[in-house]
């Protein structure tokens, strides 16, 4: 006698749905935590909580947050709950940077314009963060990428551009 008992063949397809299901909510879920995390340290930051901010920053950009990677940068720029050091600045903004924040790459390229302690000017790499900048519509950066433009010989300002497409 054969067996009444129906076996779906979707039970793999089932099953791998709902496997799928659980890893996009764990994703979600980690986000969403993050997000809360930088929240609680953007709001730390403005207020002078420092510590706080730091910690939750720091956290944060060693796994790859660019909003986190900024803000340290800024932090350190400003001297804000740790010792001023533009070197240490550059760091952070250099890693959000290359994920594409573009108020990263704007401060690269105007630290990179002046330079700053323990940062010696560079105009070819200022003009190639800069070229980014522009090129996304950010104005502020105009002036000194004319500026840039102007002072630099045609083969600087095609190194410049070089780098800006392998940073893109």
């Amino acid at each position: 006698m054969k067996s009444k008992i129906h076996h779906s063949g979707n039970w793999r397809a089932k099953s791998v749905s709902i496997v799928t299901l659980g890893l996009l909510l764990w994703f979600f879920v980690g986000l969403a935590a993050e997000s809360q995390d930088f929240d609680v340290g953007l709001m730390a930051y403005e207020e002078g909580d420092y510590t706080t901010a730091l910690q939750k920053f720091k956290s944060l950009a060693k796994s790859g947050d660019i909003r986190a990677q900024y803000y340290l940068g800024e932090m350190y720029r400003r001297g804000d709950g740790v010792t001023k050091d533009y070197r240490e600045a550059v760091n952070w903004w250099r890693l959000a940077a290359v994920q594409g924040d573009i108020w990263a790459q704007y401060m690269l390229g105007v630290t990179y314009y002046f330079g700053a302690d323990g940062v010696p000017a560079d105009h070819i790499v200022a003009l190639a963060w800069l070229d980014l900048v522009v090129a996304q519509g950010i104005k502020d950066a105009r002036p000194l990428w004319h500026s840039l433009q102007a002072q630099l010989t045609p083969a600087e300002v095609e190194e410049a551009k070089g780098l800006a497409r392998n940073w893109q």
